[in-house]
């Protein structure tokens, strides 16, 4: 499999090639990772990154 691409299907062919640069990818787990933390009180003790606005895919 090539280095970022989305896999899908048995057997597996190469559907998407993503980004090389993700960090839209992170800021968006990073939003709902903060998103579940703050509002809806799961995971309260997750600590670490939190979301302040980046951009989103």
């Amino acid at each position: 499999m090539p280095p970022f691409s989305l896999v899908l299907s048995v057997p597996g062919k190469v559907t998407k090639t993503l980004e090389t640069d993700i960090s839209a990818v992170h800021a968006q787990a990073i939003k709902y990772k903060t998103l579940w933390t703050e509002r809806y009180g799961f995971l309260k003790d997750a600590g670490g990154e939190v979301y302040q606005g980046e951009k989103i895919i």
